[in-house]
């Protein structure tokens, strides 16, 4: 996982956004971003008070629900029903630990390219991510 932010990027789709470049903003960024697992937005909350013990929780929110409009960030349902943020926003699955509910990004070409099935009276189409149970490898090792 990649946990270097492009502040650039960042910075460049929040000017086009008429968004100032406040402190607490780029704080918020750049948690989510190195996060080794996807956070919530309590986690990110508890990372940025931190640094910054004047920020709110729902300053977080808002920031975070931005973020999510401007497509910096996905929000996803963890396991465990709480909204999780990922920064990769490429096609991937994601590995969830049955024992310690760690989420890993996971590169699996096989199931990237696997096709629906056709479903009687269903023609949708699937928007969302796999998400695949099992153990982590600190987890397996107990």
């Amino acid at each position: 996982m990649n946990t270097t932010p492009d502040l650039e990027k960042f910075e460049q789709v929040c000017r086009q956004a008429g968004l100032k470049l406040t402190h607490q903003r780029m704080e918020i960024y750049k948690a989510i971003y190195k996060a080794e697992d996807h956070p919530s937005v309590e986690d990110i909350y508890g990372v940025v008070k931190r640094r910054n013990p004047a920020i709110s929780l729902d300053t977080v929110y808002r920031t975070v629900g931005t973020f999510e409009q401007l497509g910096l960030v996905q929000k996803f349902q963890g396991s465990n029903g709480r909204f999780r943020f990922d920064t990769n926003l490429e096609s991937h699955q994601h590995l969830v630990c049955t024992r310690c509910n760690r989420i890993q990004d996971l590169q699996w070409s096989d199931l990237a390219n696997l096709k629906m099935p056709r479903m009687s009276g269903w023609s949708g189409l699937a928007l969302s991510h796999v998400e695949i149970k099992g153990l982590c490898s600190d987890c397996r090792k107990l």
